[in-house]
């Protein structure tokens, strides 16, 4: 749980700009979180309640490499794009403010999975925002194009 709350702001961070300039297409993208206790069991039951939502389009999957492997299946079987945000450890694509919004957002300063959460937020909506260029803003175009 505490370290769903690090990543948590890195999320918050990237969909406030993205919500700030308008968007995907003209959308607000919203954030859904849920706490898979760092169970495979859970994260499981978790990843099959979370495809029901037919509104969900992408996932940011678990930081745990298990974990990642036991639910990924689930989302894409429904079409789902999902990003596994462990992948990045590059943070120089990361904007020269964020330290300074992410404090200011959070109240401390970011670590590397908050990084990480931020830039897999922006990977996801990239995704996102190409379906909809293409006209078809659905599963099956943002799945097609991971």
């Amino acid at each position: 749980r505490q370290n769903g709350y690090r990543r948590l702001y890195g999320v918050k961070l990237a969909l406030r700009e993205i919500n700030r300039t308008g968007g995907v297409a003209g959308y607000k993208i919203e954030l859904v979180a849920l706490n898979d206790f760092a169970q495979s069991a859970e994260a499981i039951l978790q990843a099959q309640e979370f495809v029901i939502d037919s509104d969900v389009i992408g996932v940011i999957g678990e930081w745990d490499e298990t974990l990642f492997a036991a639910t990924a299946p689930v989302f894409r079987s429904a079409g789902l794009a999902v990003i596994a945000p462990a992948r990045f450890t590059d943070f120089s694509a990361l904007p020269p403010n964020f330290d300074t919004d992410f404090s200011a957002l959070a109240g401390s300063p970011p670590d590397e999975q908050a990084r990480q959460a931020y830039l897999a937020t922006r990977a996801l909506v990239d995704l996102i925002d190409r379906a909809a260029q293409t006209g078809r803003l659905n599963r099956a175009a943002v799945h097609s194009l991971q």
